[in-house]
């Protein structure tokens, strides 16, 4: 899988079966332009979380790619602070 380099997100659209990032449309052959959304990536996160937790089975899979994720990306000190 494919993943942002410096905030280890993943891209939106992925062939179910390889795993490779699609560039092309399967159905229609339609040319695919991959991004990296925040609120999906934010969506995978909550579910890996969920599924490491619930789910012995699959908790390391989740985890690895949880984890690779980096969620201080979004986090900006200098607006944290008063007059930032």
């Amino acid at each position: 899988m494919s993943v942002h380099p410096a905030s280890g997100m993943y891209v939106n659209w992925y062939d179910e079966a390889t795993g490779a990032v699609l560039r092309t449309w399967p159905e229609n052959g339609d040319r695919v332009y991959p991004f990296y959304s925040s609120i999906d990536n934010a969506w995978l996160g909550a579910a890996l979380w969920l599924v490491a937790q619930a789910d012995p089975s699959n908790r390391k899979t989740a985890r690895r790619l949880f984890d690779r994720m980096r969620w201080d990306m979004f986090y900006d000190a200098k607006a944290s602070r008063p007059g930032g």
